[in-house]
């Protein structure tokens, strides 16, 4: 027997975390469900002179892509739809001209499987390559016999989210090569071309205007301390990066987020967006509103809002309207909450959160497009008035010199 590390969620929602013996992370899994937790993961502890195993051991050359991972549930439940059997359908995808990495975790489902192992087990023994999200989906699927029409819901749920995150990174994309660019050509004008400038100038140094006088001497700091100032500020940037990942600077920066004029219209529409999707999906898989509230909780992705779902989830234990706490709370829109009550009331709160999840899908679409409407021309005019700056800095010494000298 070995002993296992593992934090699970209970029929309640609430996160717990302990140690059991069992022959192996399968057996492990399959005992934390039989006492009915859900598994997020389960390690086996290190001891002297061993290494503990999980996801690391699983893909030595790297993990499967997460497009490849949503084609793999999706072809899944299309075969399952088809009347295959999972084990059938496994060995498809496996025979199939799929990635290697997606063969090589096809023949170890099945393997799984052969041997009596349930899917949703099958699938927490890969260490953190499912999130805890799919493997409750797969669990509540399995009991309900929904198996084809859940693979193919969490791989709309993949497809939704990535399609989200391609459009934010796709707005971002062209704002950012203007900065660089920008940022390349000051640092060109100050570093090269201004102490050519300067060279020629230096006898009428005393006759040089204030602003020809200033570019000059940020010329002069950048080429004396430009390894400096480049080593001081990626110092700063990682120390920001690591400070941010506590939970406290967490919230201090979600909540920072959430009151900056339009991106913070932006970043409460991704959450909502988030949120509904997720609820919707887990609720229309069989979970309850509790568990499904637990698992969103570590998928929301904004500290604000995971404090927030703490608040929905203690709000329906206590047999509360858990929607009251979202009301009060500036991470969603009113109407979110609002929606959510009549749905809860109706019974249809997974139906309403999909909706909800489609027109705030819309209302960031605008609210990108039209961000992207206004910082692309203030970025290129911003940039414009700064190199011309310099230019015209240059421009009036070289002037001044010829007025001088009469010529």
């Amino acid at each position: 027997m070995v002993a296992f590390a593992y934090t699970a969620f209970d029929a309640a929602g609430k996160k717990t975390a302990g140690e059991i013996e069992a022959a192996s992370r399968q057996d492990a899994i399959r005992q934390l469900n039989g006492r009915g937790l859900i598994p997020i993961e389960a390690q086996e502890k290190q001891t002297a002179g061993t290494s503990a195993g999980g996801a690391g051991s699983l893909w030595p050359r790297g993990r499967p892509k997460a497009a490849d991972l949503t084609i793999f549930n999706r072809e899944l439940g299309l075969l399952l739809t088809t009347g295959q059997t999972l084990s059938q359908g496994l060995a498809t995808i496996r025979g199939d001209d799929a990635a290697p990495r997606i063969q090589a975790l096809a023949t170890r489902l099945g393997q799984a499987i052969n041997g009596g192992t349930s899917f949703a087990d099958a699938l927490a023994a890969e260490g953190t390559l499912f999130p805890p999200i799919h493997i409750g989906m797969v669990k509540a699927a399995e009991m309900s016999g929904t198996l084809p029409a859940v693979l193919n819901r969490i791989a709309d749920m993949r497809e939704s989210e990535q399609r989200m995150r391609s459009k934010v990174v796709s707005a971002l994309i062209y704002p950012v090569f203007l900065v660089a660019t920008a940022v390349a050509a000051v640092l060109f004008l100050l570093g090269f071309v201004v102490p050519r400038f300067k060279s020629s100038l230096a006898t009428q140094a005393d006759a040089l205007p204030a602003s020809a006088a200033l570019v000059f001497q940020a010329s002069d700091i950048l080429n004396a301390y430009g390894l400096w100032i480049g080593t001081a500020l990626a110092a700063l940037v990682a120390l920001v990066v690591i400070a941010v990942q506590r939970p406290a600077a967490k919230a201090v920066w979600a909540r920072l987020l959430l009151r900056l004029p339009v991106v913070g219209n932006l970043v409460r529409y991704a959450v909502t967006i988030r949120f509904c999707r997720t609820v919707s999906s887990l609720m229309s898989s069989g979970l309850n509103l509790s568990s499904t509230l637990a698992l969103t909780r570590d998928v929301i992705g904004n500290e604000e809002a995971r404090q927030l779902i703490d608040r929905l989830g203690m709000a329906l234990r206590d047999g509360a309207d858990f929607t009251e706490p979202l009301a009060k709370s500036p991470v969603f829109p009113p109407l979110v909450a609002s929606l959510l009550r009549m749905g809860a009331e109706s019974g249809a709160v997974a139906d309403v959160a999909a909706r909800l999840a489609t027109m705030y899908e819309t209302k960031l679409d605008v609210g990108l497009q039209r961000l992207m409407s206004v910082l692309e021309p203030v970025i290129i005019l911003a940039v414009g008035a700064f190199v011309a700056f310099i230019v015209l800095s240059i421009m009036s010494a070289i002037l001044g010199v010829y007025d001088l000298s009469g010529v």
